[in-house]
């Protein structure tokens, strides 16, 4: 059976290069035994692809934040629609980097830092309502468990190397600190509704993707081995 599998984490908490990587692991091991998959890997939304108002976001907060959330929203509907089906049509596995459950955890932030408004927070939420309709529950999340110490240095660095990235300066801990918890929350939830949720903690500098590929290789190696514990309860199971 093949699964859908989102990454979550904290800015910084290397789920872009943990993912993708994740998915070609996947598609690895399978053939290994041979099944023709192909895993489909789906990148968080940035600046460049998927998230225009990012940079006018950290410029006025209060007057982007709603607008971002609701862009960011539609997009990781959309994208785990399309892992979802890209499972159930048997192709292979699907890995989203960032989660349409996750997107929850900001919404919350930026409605408990002031940045969107009570009555924002009840449109996105009916918006939210609305689209959890036709979206299934994960067989599996992958949790990146970093210190907000890790997480800023690695912002830092990824500010230095990656073009367009300077607006993340405005990135404070107190901000990772409540997206983690909120975080936390929704990963409860997942829990709870029969997602199964893999603890990693990745503080480790792993820079390079031989020193990564055992830790993720056994990862991978136990998301084909996981076997649902709510094998019909998944089917119709909503997060409201």
């Amino acid at each position: 059976m093949y699964k859908t599998v989102i990454a979550e984490g904290i800015p910084g908490a290397g789920k872009t290069v943990f993912a993708e990587e994740l998915g070609e692991a996947l598609t690895r091991q399978r053939r290994e035994v041979g099944q023709r998959a192909e895993t489909l890997f789906i990148a968080e939304a940035d600046e460049k692809q998927g998230n225009p108002y990012l940079k006018d976001y950290y410029s006025d907060m209060s007057r982007w934040a709603f607008t971002m959330q609701c862009q960011l929203l539609a997009r990781r509907f959309r994208a785990h629609l399309s892992a979802q089906y890209h499972v159930m049509s048997e192709r292979g596995d699907g890995v989203l980097d960032r989660s349409y459950f996750g997107d929850v955890a900001f919404a919350k932030v930026q409605r408990d830092l002031g940045f969107m408004s009570e009555r924002e927070y009840e449109t996105y939420k009916l918006l939210y309502h609305g689209m959890t309709s036709f979206v299934l529950y994960p067989n599996l999340c992958v949790f990146l468990d970093v210190s907000i110490d890790t997480s800023m240095e690695r912002i830092s660095r990824r500010m230095m190397d990656q073009h367009g990235r300077t607006c993340e300066q405005r990135i404070t801990e107190d901000y990772l600190a409540a997206v983690r918890d909120a975080t936390l929350v929704v990963i409860d939830a997942l829990d709870r509704h029969g997602t199964k949720i893999l603890r990693v903690y990745w503080d480790e500098d792993l820079s390079t993707p031989p020193q990564r590929r055992p830790f993720i290789d056994s990862v991978a190696q136990t998301i084909i081995n996981h076997v649902s514990r709510r094998e019909f309860a998944d089917i119709h199971d909503r997060l409201v």
